[in-house]
């Protein structure tokens, strides 16, 4: 330590102020050194101690007997000596002044620090970070990406350099630093891999190289993360050991700090000092443990719950005996969750406080989450365990360092799925906890109240699971409230655990106790010193609590309230509380339930009391006399309190809603009995209701008798929703915090949040995060009130109108700085939804929202890094779609796309990195996730939507090969290799099941469309039936003469269908277990097998490559597709049954029309094998699973028309591939010939010449050039690369209306209205034949594919054939009726095929009779049937295409042969 003062000292005298050309800080070398003076490398070999191996890249030379020279970094000018003490001393001294200085080190192997090290580790510590320090300066050469790595790295030497001048440190510090070298190590092994990459960016282009650069620089970004992790990690841990000396020589330290930070010292060497300040420690591990963890301000006693009560003495004594008894139980077994449960009202959350209070006083309280729907941090499900770890860090000061480890090994654990938090932020440090109070209470207050019931449920699974799975010695107990909703009833809290001890009702407790608490609670707030009430009144009170907390608590704060301190003014208040109460009494004597309620026949209903005493205090918020406009604002305000999704502050309620300030204050000045509102000297406190009651009364109409206060929901979110839209379109602008237009990463802007506060105060945030929200509820029609609706739901669409089209990219910017990007893709989904069912909405605004999806979805990673990227590479890269046509103009000089634009969306919506191999996707019946079985052993469960994992479900001891949903969606089963399959839970992950019997591996599962029966196929050559209930074997189905691969029930779950290794597909009887029909023609390994939706067929892929249909009653094949390449693995039908998908090792997925056969789409995007495919529930998605490691979510509806080209301004009459399909040329009326890129649709050349329309066009056999034929009576000859004009061809005395290439392109024949077709040289343009013998327009020429023959068709009716060497004709073929319009060979020259407008013929090329003539426009299913198909625009023959005047016709034509 005091090497490291006197080395503060030297650099004060280096560094004198006077001596400074420029500020240090920004300066990231400081070492003085000439221009021209570089760092120099450490050298290992000493024999090499001498050379200077690259003087400009060090700034100090360190050679093996510790001398270091280079620049002006010399060691200290003591004399040298001899021992190795005084080496070592003068070797540190020197290195930590060279750092200190702000120089740079290059280290290529040698650590002069570890070779006289006592402390195990250093080494490898000190060598990895030198080498890091080396790679950084390599990449920095290049690129500026390593500048503040470089800066850590320094830093990390100086910190870890003391441990080699000190005695062997104690175990803990020991353990800190093998962490620490174990970081480092995998640190540099990153940039390595990194500077190996960069040298592969020269190649790519330019759009290309922007996203690359921003792909190292992440990853550069991510190594200086990982160090900054290390160096707080292992600075909090080490000197957390400190002794007192140390901590002495630190405040010395920091004086010498405070001086050398007066001179213009390095800021990062500033802050390491105070980082790692020991006084500080405590401090520094509470700040790394909340920004890591997020905790939400839910305990007991946070600020946020300032008016929360604890139950007053000699109340609830019963139920609080009963908690007491129960968590200090001491029984060998004890159960250790209790489940409080009542209606609202009923004292839950105070009973919780006071348990919460006792026990956080005994030292027994762990944590406490008390959750509430008016603060969307306390609503939050995601939050609660990491919100409990936190808690637990300083309840139990051993888990702390625990925790730290665990959030240091993962950061992002408090982002993952509930389950994995739970783990590794819970259960497995307090595995470690030896000394942890007895018991340890979690409390858990109105689970109701959470976000998502499937997170309530799930936390409440987890926690039940996880109780039971703790060392008995830390005696967990988990106290838990909520009302009894739909998703928390008595059936399901007993189904979750054993461990559940008690399901306490409240509003099951005697009345007589309740009312003696409730009485007591009354007489010692209105009995008190002043008597405000009698006996008699209280007991009146009493009558009319009705065994409810929160009227006696409502009534006894109404009397107290803040206007009504003296004793007159609270007994006033008291009599308007008992005129409600003999009210209510009276009503219920009377046994009425009011002005709108019903006739009361079984006693009065739960909530009458509670409605009552509302009503009574909303009326004296009001004047006497009727004031329409106080009413008006009342209801706003309530409504609005009542409603919105997270509270605000009086200010910002008031600009919210457009009132002049401080009227949300005035408006409830007299409400303070039912809502907790601030003072007007603070109007930043949001205002909170004080129980969820009061906003369920506002809006129910039934319980609400006075129309004044009833809100109605569905108008007041579309008020809300209109006034967040205005808000949004009003404030919102691009740029809002003046970042500038250069992406600058969000964590790296300065003062950002003081920025935000400026631009997007809080009802603007609300705004942004809650407009759909609010949308999203408002209903189309809402019964009565229909003409005010439409004309609000016209309002709310042209505002929505304004936003998409001018404010969209401003609200993601907003997004992407608040750091919540992922509200985006919901609320756009909703906006979609709403709009879709609105018929005054703009088609293309609707468009725009959709294509805002997807762009959000594609480019949400360098969005919600930096809003800058939306304008400098979202948007250049979004498809040529409404979207971008709305907000090209916002480009301005940023970087655009000039060539090659893509048309239209790649139909993969998203892509999910798994890890290992997936062998099995399906859908859930909700369609909101996505389960997958994996090569790591585990079934996940993920987020359809985004991508992000859900759940991870580990049991399986080998890779899983099949997962199947339950049809209710509630359990899940998987099969693997490990000749098992598994039941689990859905919701929670709980395995509930393993199904045994199987003596080979499990290859297919899935359950009956009832859900209780699972089948499994198996490479044991059996299918086994399962109680899907209890597990049980049911039958085992033999017959099969090899593995079994696939299996699945018939959708009346009559039949059961597998598919074999043996080639076959065999359908069982699901009753009897009996074979009913063997399915063969495959000529290899079936490997999947459905049903179609209606259950009338039957699809099946196999390895021979073909996907077959079959009829599921009969047995016959009804179709073969073919296409695919490679093995097919998996195949499905779409819900609608319209269509069929297959998934193929050829690495694509292919959707077929399921009525005709023809593919509609090839999805293309994996890099290995589709193992498994399966359509989203409403068909419009498609998933896939591979063993390239990923999922990917496609769009199942994709149009098949993949690029409309716009360009010509007059018709297309003619176009053609090129030989290599890379390019395809286009004839138009225009008169031009345009060339266009086949896989982007962009034009590259537009060819000028014609001087009248362009009627054909056609490329060469080698693709170099392109002839057109055109009115102007001339064929031109074109370099299909340059775009020059070659030749011009003369000699036709009429319109040329075909021309073509012979097969070797040395001819060209072009046909023309003047009734003749001509052969021309191709080389020189000479006209070699005229062929004549039409007495029409000859409107279609072809070569024979061996180029001797020509065919013609013409006006006049008939095909001829002409010899192509000497234009002589062979034959004339009769037979159509109507004008010919095109005609062609087949490509193995066999036949000739032609079309007039009502007819098409093929005729035998060799005896030039007709071989088929299609009456009335009908092929039958024979002759070419198999050869040829439909693919639009073409006409498929042997897989090639054939004119496309032909596919016109034979469009109807195939149709009709499938039909057959």
């Amino acid at each position: 330590m005091k090497e490291f003062r006197k080395s503060f000292h030297n650099w004060r005298y280096r560094h004198k102020p006077s001596n400074l050309d420029h500020p240090i800080e920004d300066d990231w070398s400081l070492v003085g050194m000439s221009q021209n003076t570089k760092p120099l490398a450490i050298q290992e070999d000493p024999q090499d101690a001498n050379k200077i191996t690259n003087p400009r890249q060090s700034s100090m030379w360190i050679s093996a007997n510790g001398t270091i020279s280079g620049g002006r970094i010399r060691s200290s000018g003591h004399e040298a000596s001899d021992t190795a003490d005084a080496q070592r001393q003068k070797t540190l001294h020197s290195l930590r002044e060279c750092l200190l200085g702000g120089g740079s080190i290059a280290f290529s192997g040698l650590d002069v620090v570890s070779q006289f090290a006592p402390v195990p580790y250093l080494r490898l510590a000190v060598t990895a970070a030198s080498q890091i320090l080396a790679i950084s300066q390599s990449i920095l050469k290049s690129r500026g990406d390593c500048r503040q790595l470089l800066d850590r790295t320094s830093t990390l030497l100086i910190v870890i350099t003391p441990f080699a001048d000190r005695a062997l440190p104690n175990q803990e510090t020991l353990e800190s630093i093998e962490r620490l070298a174990k970081t480092l190590t995998s640190i540099a092994n990153d940039l390595r891999t990194i500077k190996a990459d960069i040298s592969f960016r020269q190649i790519r282009t330019a759009v290309k190289s922007i996203l690359t650069n921003q792909a190292v620089q992440d990853r550069v970004n991510e190594c200086s993360s990982k160090l900054d992790w290390a160096m707080r990690f292992f600075q909090i841990e080490s000197l957390a050991q400190a002794d007192f000396d140390r901590v002495r020589y630190h405040i010395e330290l920091r004086q010498d700090i405070k001086e050398v930070a007066g001179m213009g010292a390095p800021l990062s060497l500033l802050r390491t000092y105070c980082n790692i300040d020991v006084l500080d420690t405590f401090s520094a591990a509470t700040n790394l443990l909340e920004s890591n963890l997020n905790p939400a301000p839910s305990r007991y006693d946070s600020s946020v719950r300032n008016m929360a009560s604890s139950c007053l003495d000699g109340t609830r004594v019963a139920i609080l005996q009963t908690l007491h008894d129960w968590i200090f139980s001491t029984g060998s077994e004890p159960l250790q969750i209790f489940w409080l449960y009542g209606l609202a009202g009923t004292g839950k959350s105070t009973i919780a406080q006071t348990v919460s209070e006792y026990c956080a006083a005994a030292g027994n309280l762990g944590a406490s989450f008390f959750f509430s729907r008016d603060q969307a941090d306390r609503t939050d499900g995601q939050r609660v365990f990491s919100t409990i770890a936190y808690q637990l860090a300083y309840s139990i000061p051993s888990f702390r360092p625990l925790l730290l480890a665990a959030v240091q090994a993962d950061p992002e654990a408090q982002s993952s799925t509930l389950q994995t938090q739970l783990r590794k932020l819970i259960l497995e440090p307090l595995q470690e906890v030896n000394d942890a109070p007895c018991p340890v209470v979690l409390v858990l207050d109105a689970l109701d109240e959470c976000d998502d019931p499937a997170h309530a449920k799930n936390i409440l699974f987890l926690l039940a699971n996880a109780a039971s799975a703790l060392p008995s010695h830390l005696r967990l107990r988990i106290l838990v409230t909520s009302r009894p909703e739909v998703h928390l009833d008595k059936s399901f809290i007993y189904s979750i655990s054993p461990v559940v001890s008690n399901v306490s009702t409240l509003q099951d407790i005697e009345a007589s106790v309740v009312q003696g608490d409730i009485r007591l609670y009354l007489q010692t707030h209105l009995r008190g010193e002043e008597a405000i009430a009698t006996d008699d009144e209280v007991e009146r009170l009493v009558e009319m609590s009705q065994s409810l907390f929160i009227v006696a608590s409502t009534a006894v704060r109404f009397v107290e309230a803040s206007f009504g301190k003296s004793l007159k003014a609270r007994k006033t208040q008291l009599r308007v509380i008992l005129s409600a109460a003999d009210s209510y009494l009276y009503s219920v004597a009377q046994g009425l339930r009011g002005p709108s309620h019903p006739v009361v026949t079984a006693g009065p209903p739960p909530y009458l009391s509670l409605d009552t005493m509302y009503c009574t205090i909303l009326s004296k918020a009001l004047p006497m006399e009727p004031d329409i406009i106080r009413e008006e604002r009342l209801r706003l305000v309530l409504g609005t309190i009542a409603l919105i999704f997270d509270a605000l502050s009086p200010i910002s309620l008031d600009t919210l809603l457009r009132l002049a300030p401080e009227t949300v204050l005035d408006t409830l000045e007299r409400l303070h009995s039912v809502i907790m509102i601030s003072d007007k000297e603070e109007h930043s406190t949001p205002i909170r209701l004080i129980h969820p009651s009061f906003p369920n009364f506002l809006t129910t109409q039934s319980r609400c008798s006075d129309a004044r206060f009833y809100i109605h929901p569905v108008l007041h979110h579309m008020r809300l929703a209109m006034l967040c839209l205005d808000h949004m379109n009003e404030s919102l602008s691009r740029d809002m915090c003046e970042i500038g237009c250069l992406p600058t990463l969000n964590a790296e802007v300065k003062n950002l949040d003081e920025r935000l506060d400026s631009v997007l105060p809080p009802h603007l945030r609300y705004a942004c995060n809650y407009w759909a929200s609010h949308l999203a509820r408002v209903r189309t029609r809402v019964g009565t009130e229909k003409d005010a609706s439409d004309e609000g739901v016209l309002q709310l669409a042209q505002a929505i109108d304004e936003f998409v089209r001018q404010k969209l990219l401003c609200w993601l910017e907003a997004l992407s700085l608040l750091g919540c990007l992922e509200v985006a893709g919901s609320s756009l989904k909703m906006a979609e939804q709403w709009l879709v069912e609105i018929r005054d909405a703009k088609d293309n605004t609707l468009v725009i929202v959709q294509n805002a999806q997807r762009f959000v979805m594609r480019f949400f990673e360098p969005i919600s890094m930096s809003p800058a990227n939306i304008y400098s590479s979202a948007l250049p890269l979004t498809p040529k779609c409404p979207l971008y046509e709305e907000y090209e103009s916002e480009l301005g000089s940023s970087v655009s796309v000039r060539y090659g634009q893509e048309l239209g969306w790649d139909p993969c919506l998203h892509t999910t990195q798994v890890g290992s191999q997936v062998f099995s996707v399906v859908y859930s019946p909700d369609g909101d996730h996505i389960l997958s079985g994996c090569g790591d052993n585990t079934v996940r469960i993920w987020n359809s939507r985004t991508g992000s994992e859900v759940a991870k479900l580990e049991g399986h001891s080998k890779q899983v090969t099949s997962v199947a949903y339950s049809p209710s969606g509630d359990r899940i089963v998987s099969g693997s290799d490990d000749r098992t399959a598994r039941v689990w839970n859905a919701q929670t992950g709980a395995e509930a099941a393993t199904l045994k019997g199987h003596s080979d591996k499990v290859a297919s599962v899935a359950y009956s469309p009832n859900g209780d029966r699972i089948i499994s196929g198996s490479h044991d050559m059996t299918v086994r039936i399962w109680n899907a209930r209890t597990g049980a074997e049911i039958a085992t189905l033999k017959g099969h003469k090899n593995y079994i691969r696939s299996v699945a029930y018939s959708p009346n779950a009559g039949h059961i269908v597998s598919g074999s290794d043996d080639r076959t597909v065999r359908v069982w009887n699901a009753q009897t277990g009996a074979v009913v029909t063997t399915l063969k023609g495959h000529r290899d390994t079936v490997a999947s097998v459905a049903y179609s939706p209606s259950g009338d067929h039957i699809v099946s892929g196999s390895h021979d490559m073909t996907v077959r249909v079959w009829n599921a009653q009969t047995g016959a094949e009804v179709a073969m597709l073919k296409g695919h390449k490679d093995y097919i693995r998996s195949v499905a039908y779409s819900p609608s049954a319209d269509h069929i998908v297959s998934g193929s090792d050829d690495r694509t997925a292919r959707i077929w029309n399921a009525q005709t056969g023809g593919e509609v789409a090839t999805l293309k995007g994996h890099s290995d094998w589709i193992r498994s495919i399966s359509y989203s529930p409403n068909g419009s998605c498609v998933v896939s699973g591979s063993h390239d490691k990923t999922i990917r979510v496609w769009d199942a509806q994709t149009d098949p028309v993949v690029a409309r080209l716009e360009g010509h301004i007059m018709p297309v009459t003619s176009f053609a591939y090129s030989p290599s399909a890379d390019h395809f040329v286009s004839g138009s009326e225009d008169k031009t010939v345009r060339v266009w890129i086949a896989q982007t649709g962009a034009e590259i050349a537009t060819l000028k010449g014609h001087s009248e329309a362009v009627a054909s066009v056609a490329y060469s056999p080698s693709g170099d050039c392109i002839i057109s034929g055109s009115h102007d009576m001339t064929v031109r000859v074109w370099d299909a690369h340059t775009g020059v004009e070659m030749a011009t061809l003369k000699g036709h005395k009429d319109y040329i209306r075909s021309v073509a290439y012979s097969p070797i392109a040395d001819h060209i024949v072009s046909g023309s209205d003047d009734g003749t077709a001509r052969i021309w040289n191709a080389r020189t343009g000479g006209e070699i034949a005229t062929l004549t013998g039409h007495s029409n327009y000859v409107r279609s020429v072809a070569y024979s594919p061996n180029g001797n023959h020509i065919v013609s068709g013409s006006d006049d009716k008939t095909v001829r054939v002409w010899n192509a060497l000497t234009g002589a004709e062979v034959a004339m073929m009769k037979g159509h009726k109507k004008l010919i319009r095109s005609v062609t060979y087949s490509p193995d020259g066999k036949y000739i095929l032609s079309l007039d407008d009502l007819r098409e013929h093929i005729w035998d090329a060799i005896t030039y009779l007709p071989a088929y003539s299609a009456p009335d426009g009908k092929l039958s299913n024979g002759f070419l049937g198999s050869q040829l198909r439909w693919e639009a625009p073409w006409v498929m023959y042997n897989d090639l295409p054939l004119g496309r005047g032909l596919a016109e016709g034979f469009k109807s034509l195939l149709e009709s042969i499938v039909d057959k």
